[in-house]
């Protein structure tokens, strides 16, 4: 019986070995292993518990914490440091006044706090970061990297989300998600935004830029314009808007709500007094849109699809779209026509063909129906040849053939192809690290007339990057202010 009573005992030992052994997890982790370096280190009774005081150091993998005071739990990977703190991990820089942080989640909490991670310095009174992201609150934002920054962007809250990164590397890209953003330039503010979201990969493209643009041209008169949207990138639904406010003609610009269903774009918008030439000049088009006319959609909606693989080389770009448009010409009140209008297009892009280590050569070929309440159908069809030429760095020349051939009539001047055969050119350089020029000529094969050219020169001060520039339609003078690459 003495044998029984000592098996009895011994059970409980034996289901809690038995337990541990099969869950794993119910054990406890392994006590991490730190370098803590100091002017007086003291280990806690415990063994578990590190206090380091004066000039201390942290080293764990790839994370370095320095500051006047740190205890560590070997155990449970809480950390807490204080007094003219930084930590280092992957890439990210954070200081504050005051660290809380978990060694095994590589999650924690900053106060009176300064990040920078991926080029962008964020500050904030509170910081709460993770692998992947990071919130600020009470913060701003700034790639500027001075004691008075040319400019930054403050909010209540400010999110970066960074983008997945293979193991053990540092991710490349993110997003800012500011909510109410305040626009400060030199230490003063410029407007506030409802909401400001930008990539970090173009937080140095013209079309991001939380900046108003500027400038003169002889139908507006002198104008100011801003483009900004509500909503981030992955989100199923935006809503954008860009407006100009001219001193001759008001108000023009457009409200689009966006929605992104797999490799579905939906979308509808309502645009006021569009022209063609506060668009981009591109190689794409299937018109060249260059009617001395103004637009007006009230509404469209869009069906498209922006990009899909068909094979290894090539992409399909397609679009349907279906809306109520009226056309006023330049310096008249009157409507000149107003119609219904529903198109259907497609265009197929061939993979560029290198014919040596800078130069590539790619085509395209595209097709749009479009038809009109007025009982009018016009068909257009499309073909481009280009050579691209890309050396290192940010020299770039493309020179493109594109011909258009149309079939039937359209109510609309905007409509119609007014030019057959053209030639686009696009160059870009630098004249110096601080300079860079961009030169677009787009010349009629057939008239033997250069029909739109445009000259920008961009001169990096600091952070911010300030263009001027020249658009030959309508002649066009602009400015504007951007943020420079981080």
């Amino acid at each position: 019986m003495g044998w029984m009573r000592c098996v009895s005992g011994l059970l409980p030992f034996l289901v809690c070995l038995a337990l541990l052994s099969a869950f794993p997890c119910l054990a406890s982790p392994d006590p991490i292993v730190l370098d803590i370096q100091a002017d007086e280190v003291d280990l806690g009774l415990d063994n578990e518990t590190t206090q380091a005081t004066g000039h201390a150091r942290l080293v764990y993998g790839d994370v370095i914490l320095n500051a006047d005071e740190v205890s560590a739990n070997r155990e449970t990977g809480d950390v807490k440091a204080s007094g003219h703190l930084s930590l280092e991990q992957k890439g990210r820089r954070l200081e504050g006044d005051s660290l809380d942080y978990n060694l095994r989640t590589e999650k924690g909490s900053l106060h009176n706090a300064r990040v920078r991670e991926q080029g962008v310095v964020i500050r904030g009174e509170s910081i709460e970061f993770a692998p992947q992201s990071i919130v600020a609150r009470h913060a701003y934002f700034t790639t500027c990297d001075k004691p008075q920054p040319d400019y930054s962007l403050a909010a209540d809250e400010i999110s970066l989300t960074a983008a997945q990164a293979e193991p053990g590397k540092q991710p490349q890209s993110g997003r800012l998600t500011l909510n109410q953003a305040r626009v400060n330039y030199h230490n003063r503010r410029l407007l506030t935004l409802p909401r400001y979201s930008v990539s970090i990969g173009q937080i140095a493209e013209q079309t991001s830029s939380p900046f108003p643009a500027s400038g003169f041209d002889r139908e507006d008169g002198p104008y100011t314009a801003i483009s900004y949207a509500l909503g981030r990138k992955g989100d199923a639904t935006t809503l954008g808007f860009s407006y100009r406010c001219t001193a001759f003609r008001g108000i023009r610009g457009y409200a689009k709500l966006q929605r992104e269903s797999g490799p579905l774009q939906l979308s509808a918008g309502y645009v006021r007094r569009e022209t063609s030439t506060d668009r981009e000049i591109r190689a794409d088009e299937f018109t060249t849109g260059l009617a001395n006319v103004m637009v007006n959609r009230e509404p469209e909606i869009r069906a498209a699809i922006p990009s899909l693989p068909l094979r290894r080389s090539l992409t399909l770009r397609a679009e349907l779209t279906a809306g109520s448009y009226s056309e006023t010409e330049h310096f008249k009140s009157d409507i000149r026509v107003r119609a219904k209008r529903t198109t259907i297009s497609a265009l197929v892009a061939f993979a560029p063909y290198k014919i040596a280590p800078a130069l590539a050569f790619s085509q395209a070929v595209g097709w749009r129906e479009a038809s009109y309440s007025t009982g009018q159908n016009l068909s257009i069809r499309f073909f481009q040849h280009s050579l691209e030429y890309s050396p290192s760095g940010p020299t770039r020349v493309a020179l493109s053939y594109i011909t258009r051939r149309g079939s039937g009539e359209t109510p609309f001047l905007f409509d119609q192809v007014e030019v057959g055969r053209e030639l686009l050119g696009d160059i870009r350089f630098r004249l110096s690290p601080k300079w860079r020029v961009r030169f677009v000529d787009l010349y009629d094969i057939e008239r033997r007339d250069t029909r739109d050219m445009m000259v920008a020169v961009t001169r990096t001060i600091h952070c911010l990057d300030y263009t001027v520039g020249w658009r030959k339609t309508r002649g066009m003078l602009f400015a504007g202010i951007n943020i420079a690459p981080p």
